[in-house]
């Protein structure tokens, strides 16, 4: 239960970045926005719940060990994932479409955000908090 809750919290933080970013941009909500939100969800989610089924079905009994266990086991995985999408996301910036930039931006803000909320914020607040 305090697992999900911290991966709640962890997605919300992403995607209200991720966000904030769409604001400072001066976008307005639009078609393409609102698909993007969905894909920001999406995204978000996928490294911390990695990193959260990880620790919750760990066999150790301690907080060290399954933050351990969990950034080793899944840490590369996580990480190498997220080079590779975000470099996906980095051609999409040579488009002229504004749809593809748009899509660029959003793409390499969520991975780097996501990225960095799951294995430093989620990772150590499971290591300090964490059942």
């Amino acid at each position: 239960m305090l697992i999900s809750l911290y991966a709640i919290k962890s997605v919300a933080f992403i995607v209200l970045c991720v966000v904030a970013v769409m604001v400072l941009k001066g976008w307005q909500l639009g078609v393409s926005e609102s698909i993007a939100m969905v894909i920001i969800i999406g995204f978000s989610v996928d490294y911390v719940v990695h990193l959260a089924a990880h620790y919750d079905h760990c066999p150790a009994t301690n907080r060290f060990e399954k933050s351990t266990d969990s950034i080793s086991a899944m840490g590369v995985s996580i990480f190498s994932g997220a080079i590779t999408t975000l470099g996906s996301g980095v051609f999409l910036f040579g488009g002229t479409i504004i749809f593809f930039q748009k899509f660029a931006l959003i793409i390499t803000t969520t991975v780097l955000f996501s990225s960095c909320y799951a294995l430093v914020y989620f990772l150590a607040f499971l290591h300090v908090a964490g059942p």
